[in-house]
């Protein structure tokens, strides 16, 4: 017996909650002034010195970021980086602060009362910062830049907490953050995976840039000319002139 083949559904798309940062073959260094770029020979010199006892190296130094980039042989740990960042600090007589490119995790808080507890007040970004600040998770994980709160509808009691957090190319901070759930009052509010905003805005560009093809109907107009038929004289029967009747006196 003959069976209707039934085509697949369409695979869902996955999100792509992490946004990897550049590469991590590199210290960044940042610094007020930035050094010029005649000393970035110096600055390799001095960096190399003081990993005489490990086998990282500083390839080159560049202007990047708002202050410069020592491209390494290999990923630097923190102890190293610590090390770079001292030596970079005594030769230039100022502060520093040395750390790898880090990516961005984009996250959200679904079902969120809107409504402070036992209050009229609405929530804030202050508000969620203090609730993830007291959760157990509050040491896993950093907050890249403010929450942003939305209110799910005109009139609704809940909300949406939008987040990002520091993370790596890996996306191990969100992995672990997903499914988890933060503590707003009374009730239990869980984490899910956030579009990010590359994406966002590529999807409004190609919504903006893709016309909306709409049905047209043409009308086609049909224009009849009526053009009257003529004998031919060959064709008419000769006819006898009438007489002129002189008008009555």
């Amino acid at each position: 017996m003959h069976q209707a083949s039934v085509p697949p559904l369409p695979s869902r798309r996955k999100l792509k909650t992490t946004v990897a940062g550049p590469s991590r073959r590199q210290v960044l260094v940042k610094c007020e002034p930035v050094p010029a770029a005649s000393s970035f020979p110096s600055l390799v010199g001095v960096a190399n010195r003081s990993l005489a006892k490990v086998d990282l190296r500083v390839d080159s130094c560049v202007a990047a970021y708002g202050g410069i980039s020592l491209l390494t042989s290999r990923v630097a740990s923190p102890e190293e980086i610590q090390v770079i960042a001292a030596a970079i600090h005594q030769h230039l007589g100022r502060d520093v602060q040395a750390a790898l490119p880090t990516s961005r995790s984009y996250l959200k808080i679904v079902d969120v009362p809107y409504f402070c507890p036992g209050s009229k007040d609405f929530i804030d970004s202050g508000y969620v910062r203090e609730v993830m600040r007291r959760s157990h998770m509050a040491s896993s994980f950093t907050l890249a830049n403010s929450p942003r709160v939305m209110r799910n509808s005109r009139h609704a009691d809940s909300a949406t907490v939008w987040f990002d957090v520091v993370d790596s190319q890996s996306g191990a901070v969100a992995k672990r953050l997903i499914n988890s759930s933060f503590q707003f009052g009374p009730a239990s509010c869980p984490v899910r995976p956030a579009q990010s905003h590359a994406d966002l805005r590529r999807l409004v560009a190609r919504a903006v840039l893709v016309p909306i093809r709409r049905p047209t109907i043409a009308l086609s107009l049909v224009v009849v000319v009526v053009t009257p038929r003529l004998t031919p004289l060959c064709q008419l029967r000769w006819r006898e002139p009438h007489a002129l009747t002189p008008p009555a006196v």
